[in-house]
């Protein structure tokens, strides 16, 4: 092991007696860095998927593949489900962000189909779509929303008021 990597490795503290406690680090860093390796090789490949496109539809299908080949969307399904028991709003604002992604893909190739164009098109588009995204900020179901003129309302007992 070299030695940059050993100071983070060893560590060293005060056990209860006062004597130097050494604790080895080692097999957790050595598992960080595989994590971080294979995370790098995921993307590595994905950004070599996208500089090999040529139309939009070789961008969205390496980032739809990439969704998909890493486990990305099992775990935002898994998320939005258990969102459902615990934080509808969270939930609802999950699916929706979501929902507007794979529409952002979907309208991108119907617009460009199987046209040439420069992924630096593709993204400048995608990323005026994601800034122009709104969503819907109604209360969930258990709420109410009760719409009527201020002047005849009895403002005191009501939570929000628009």
């Amino acid at each position: 092991m070299s030695c940059s990597i050993e100071r983070f490795a060893i560590e060293y503290r005060l056990d209860a007696e006062g004597m130097i406690d050494r604790i080895d680090n080692t097999e957790s860093l050595s598992e960080m860095i595989d994590y971080k390796n294979s995370k790098l090789q995921q993307l590595k490949a994905f950004f070599n998927s996208l500089n090999e496109g040529e139309t939009v539809k070789d961008y969205v299908t390496a980032i739809y593949n990439f969704i998909v080949d890493n486990g990305i969307l099992i775990k935002l399904e898994d998320e939005i489900h258990e969102l459902e028991e615990t934080d509808v709003r969270l939930r609802n604002e999950t699916e929706q962000s979501y929902n507007l992604f794979i529409r952002l893909l979907d309208d991108s190739y119907t617009v460009f189909k199987d046209e040439e164009i420069d992924f630096s098109l593709f993204y400048e588009t995608f990323i005026d779509g994601l800034k122009s995204a709104t969503f819907n900020t109604r209360p969930a179901t258990i709420d109410q929303v009760i719409i009527g003129l201020l002047d005849l309302a009895k403002v005191e007992n009501k939570k929000y008021i628009l």
